[in-house]
C-alpha cells in the first residue's frame, strides 16, 4: 500500500473487534463523501456549513504549512479551500457544524461574546505545554502572553476577557478566538457553564454508576468520563479520576489513598500501585 494514511487505517482495523467493523462499515448507508458533497446535500435541508467543532481546525495557519497555505489562498470558494486542507493533511473524518438560517456577527460582537466564555484549567500549570503539535508542525505560543493566563486559571475559572486582562495593561491586543483555541482547543482548559457551581447529587450518582460499570482496577489509566455540574456536561478523564469522583460524591471529601486502595484491592503490589495513582491524581487536581 503506497499511502501511509491507508496503511495506518488498515493496521488500525486489524486491531479492532469484528463488531466494530460491522457497525462502522458493513451497512448499506456507509459511503465515503467529500466535504463539498455533504454540504450540498445538507443545503437541501437549508443547513449551512459554518465551521469545525474542533477549534484548531478553524485556524488555517495551524493546519497548513506556508507552502500549502499558498495553494489554499489561491481559491475564494470555501468548499475548494476545505478540499485543499483535506488533501494536504489527509483528513479522513470531519467534525463539522451546520446551522439553519446562519446569521453572521460583526467581529466586535463575536469577540465580546467569546470574551464572556469561562474556562477552567484541565491540567496543572507545571504540565501546561506551550509547544503545540499541529498538522502544520509544532507551534510555540508566547509564554509571556499565556503564562499569566495559566497562572490565573490555576486560581480558578476565568472568562477569556479576564484572562486577556491578566497579561497586564502593557500587553499587546489579543484575539479571543485564538486564546480559546490555544487553551480549550488543545484540551488544556475546558469551557465551564458556572465557575462557582456546587457539587450536584445527580452528577455524583451518575459518576458512581460509571465507576461501578466501567472502571477496571487493572486499567486505571484507561480513558473514561464523568459528569460535572460546573462544566454543565460530561468530559473525558482517566478511569482513576472517575473512581475518585464517585468516592468524593459518596464521602463528601477526598478519599485517603491508602484507605481507598485497601477497601478495593487485596494486599499486594496492585494495592500500592492504586494508592500511588490516587495520590497523584488528587495532587494534580
Amino acid at each position: 500500500i503506497g499511502s501511509e494514511t491507508v496503511r495506518e487505517m488498515v493496521g488500525r482495523l486489524e486491531r479492532v473487534p469484528a463488531a466494530y467493523l460491522a457497525h462502522e462499515y458493513m451497512n448499506a448507508a456507509w459511503r465515503p463523501c467529500w466535504h463539498a458533497d455533504v454540504a450540498a446535500d445538507l443545503a437541501g435541508a437549508k443547513l449551512e456549513f459554518v465551521g469545525h467543532a474542533r477549534l484548531v481546525e478553524n485556524f488555517v495557519d495551524m493546519m497548513l504549512t506556508p507552502e500549502q497555505r499558498e495553494v489554499h489562498d489561491r481559491f475564494d470558494d470555501p468548499m475548494m479551500r476545505e478540499l485543499v486542507i483535506d488533501t494536504c493533511i489527509n483528513r479522513t473524518l470531519h467534525h463539522d457544524v451546520y446551522v439553519r438560517g446562519a446569521s453572521r456577527m460583526a467581529a466586535e460582537e463575536r469577540d465580546a461574546m467569546l470574551g464572556r466564555v469561562r474556562l477552567a484549567l484541565a491540567t496543572t500549570p507545571e504540565e501546561f505545554s506551550y509547544v503545540l503539535t499541529m498538522p502544520a508542525g509544532e507551534a510555540t505560543v508566547s509564554e509571556a502572553s499565556y503564562r499569566p493566563m495559566v497562572a490565573a486559571l490555576a486560581e480558578g475559572p476565568r472568562s477569556i476577557a479576564e484572562l486577556i486582562a491578566a497579561r497586564g495593561p502593557a500587553a499587546p491586543p489579543a484575539n479571543p478566538g485564538e486564546v480559546a483555541m490555544v487553551l480549550a482547543g488543545t484540551y488544556q482548559a475546558m469551557v465551564v457553564r458556572d465557575g462557582n457551581g456546587e457539587p450536584d447529587a445527580r452528577a455524583h450518582r451518575f459518576n458512581l454508576a460509571v465507576a461501578r460499570r466501567m472502571v477496571r482496577l487493572d486499567d486505571l489509566n484507561a480513558t473514561s468520563a464523568m459528569a460535572s455540574a460546573r462544566v454543565g456536561a460530561g468530559f473525558a478523564c482517566r478511569a482513576a479520576e472517575t473512581l475518585i469522583a464517585a468516592h468524593l460524591g459518596a464521602l463528601g471529601a477526598a478519599p485517603d489513598p491508602a484507605a481507598l486502595a485497601a477497601s478495593m484491592v487485596p494486599e499486594g503490589p496492585q494495592r500500592q500501585e492504586l494508592a500511588g495513582l490516587v495520590a497523584k491524581v488528587l495532587h494534580d487536581r
